[in-house]
Parts: C-alpha cells; sequence; structure tokens
C-alpha cells in the first residue's frame, strides 16, 4: 500500500474511533454531563501512534482559521431546516465537542454531535495527499471487512457508503480533503448520514 495513503487514512479512521469512543465512554461510565464548553477545552497533547510512527496533537478549533472549515459546527441548531424525515424524527441536539488535530501530515477537524434518542454522529474533516482515485481503491480494499460497500456521488464528489456490523461511514472523497460522516448506533441509518453529509461545504 502507498505508505502516504496509509498514513492519512489510517488517522482519519483512528481520530474518527478515538473521538466516538471518548464521548460515549465519558457519558455514560462516569455519569458526566458532558458540556461544550468543557469539550473544546482541550489541552494541547501530543499522544505517541505506532501506526504512523508520528505524534497526534490535539487542540482548540479555533486554532484553524473559519474559511477552512468546512463541517458544520451548528448542526444543532439547523436541523430543523433538514428535509429528511428521520433527521426530524431523531434530530440532532447538541454539539458535544470540536477539536482538531494534527500528526505533522496536515490537520483534521472533528466534530462530535448528540441526538435525541442518544445515539450519536461523528464529523471528521481531514487533509488528504492522495487522489480522489487512490482513496477510492483504497475504502475498497477491505478495510471495512465486515461491511457492504458501495460508491456513489454526493454534490458532484465520489463517496463511499458503507454499512457494516459495527459502524456506518460515508466517506467524501474531494482534492485536496476526505470528510467522513459516521455512527456506531444501530437506529442511525446510512440515509440519516447521507442528509448530515450533504451539509459539508464542498465547494471548498
Amino acid at each position: 500500500m502507498n505508505k502516504k495513503l496509509s498514513i492519512l487514512l489510517s488517522t482519519v479512521l483512528l481520530v474518527g474511533g478515538g473521538a466516538y469512543t471518548y464521548t460515549a465512554f465519558a457519558a455514560e461510565k462516569t455519569g458526566y454531563d458532558i458540556q461544550n464548553e468543557d469539550a473544546r477545552e482541550i489541552v494541547e497533547t501530543t499522544t505517541p501512534d505506532d501506526t504512523v510512527n508520528n505524534k497526534i496533537t490535539f487542540q482548540d478549533i479555533s486554532a484553524i482559521p473559519e474559511d477552512e472549515i468546512h463541517i458544520p459546527l451548528n448542526l444543532a441548531k439547523q436541523t430543523a431546516t433538514l428535509s429528511s424525515s428521520e433527521v426530524n424524527q431523531n434530530p440532532i441536539v447538541d454539539l458535544v465537542g470540536a477539536y482538531s488535530t494534527n500528526n505533522g501530515i496536515g490537520f483534521e477537524i472533528v466534530a462530535n454531535y448528540n441526538l435525541s434518542s442518544g445515539a450519536a454522529v461523528d464529523l471528521i474533516q481531514s487533509a488528504s495527499n492522495v487522489t480522489q482515485q487512490e482513496a477510492i481503491d483504497y475504502y475498497n480494499s477491505g478495510i471495512y471487512s465486515d461491511a457492504s460497500i458501495n460508491v456513489s456521488n454526493i454534490n458532484g464528489l465520489p463517496a463511499i457508503l458503507v454499512e457494516g456490523q459495527h459502524r456506518k461511514v460515508i466517506h467524501i472523497i474531494s482534492d485536496d480533503y476526505v470528510y467522513s460522516v459516521l455512527t456506531v448506533f444501530d437506529e442511525v441509518s446510512i440515509d440519516y448520514l447521507l442528509e448530515v453529509a450533504k451539509q459539508i461545504n464542498l465547494n471548498n
């Protein structure tokens, strides 16, 4: 596998899974109510990552210029405007946290949302240093061994729709970024994620 592709995409998957796991564990196991302000106050730290032999730096979302943030950070306020009846029946109610990371290749931006049912949806924007076709080939290479994979199109960009036993993910691939929308909750369908994915600013 292309080394730069492996580094980029393993980071995307790692950060997305870690973001959700942290949110769910903190809310369910400790009994604490995570507030937006608390989740955004992330102290800059580095975490060893043996997979990419590098370090991931977490920082507050304010470190990224607003015009470089393409994933929506206000979906809790916009749910009523989304056309899907499924979204309206289980609206997004809270932005739990938003932060950015940098692993030496580029930055990722992560937003964690809670739904009224108690489910969660995460959005990730990751800088890409591979071609669209390389990314499509990677997502179709068997990394989601328990899932059905479909190649689609969202707002003119190639998209990979993943429906697996343990997760549902949509990856949208542009020339400069990979955008991911994901959940591990059964009650959140791939159609729900599609509606959320359409809110990403893909014109940049």
